[in-house]
């Protein structure tokens, strides 16, 4: 809210000096140092304005941090949920680490008689899933969703540490060979109240 409001102000007063406004988007964790520097150059001459400009910039530092402390509390949310929701299945656990790298699975769980393999994608309440780049079956980088079967192909040749831990584990290495052992992979998300959704995603085993 102070960063809407400091933003809303300095550019009314930007506006009503005939200055160019300035966008959210110039205001970025990339182009917010930038952006200030350009602007106490262009208005030297209006100490108003470069007070306003200051306030603006502390804002957007002070929200900065604030969202950042909000995405991580959804995450820790979110991961907190999919152990629950692995829980309540009676599922064991195989990998499970707070804030896994990018190209890794999120949280790995089995069923107690190894036949089911379940990979989640945990999210926050306000979190939506993402998207990057694969491998296609032509060779090509196409874009993918999590969620996708392309997605978890991608990410299941790229997670050593899951790979290694899955080898280590000699039920679940035999039943992924002979086929006796077959994947599961969902979302798990929370919403602000605590409650959990299981959303299972359509994949083929046979091509995975």
């Amino acid at each position: 809210k102070q960063f809407d409001t400091a933003f809303g102000a300095f550019n009314q007063a930007l506006n009503e000096k005939g200055f160019q406004l300035v966008t959210r988007g110039e205001l970025g964790a990339s182009t917010q140092r930038k952006t200030v520097l350009d602007s106490q150059k262009k208005l030297a001459g209006y100490p108003d304005l470069i007070d306003q400009l200051d306030d603006l910039n502390d804002a957007a530092n002070r929200r900065r941090v604030l969202l950042s402390r909000q995405t991580r509390v959804g995450e820790e949310f979110g991961e907190a949920a999919g152990e629950y929701a692995a829980r309540e299945d009676g599922l064991q656990e195989v990998l499970v680490e707070n804030k896994r790298p990018s190209g890794t699975v999120d949280q790995v769980f089995k069923t107690k008689d190894n036949t089911e393999l379940v990979i989640q994608e945990v999210k926050g309440p306000s979190a939506d899933l993402g998207k990057m780049n694969v491998i296609g079956s032509d060779g090509q980088k196409v874009p993918a969703s999590q969620g996708s079967e392309a997605y978890l192909r991608d990410i299941l040749r790229k997670d050593i540490k899951l790979r290694d831990t899955v080898l280590s584990d000699a039920a679940l290495r035999e039943g992924l060979l002979s086929g006796t052992t077959t994947l599961r992979y969902r979302l798990v998300k929370p919403n602000r109240f605590g409650q959990v959704t299981v959303t299972e995603f359509l994949i083929n085993n046979s091509t995975l």
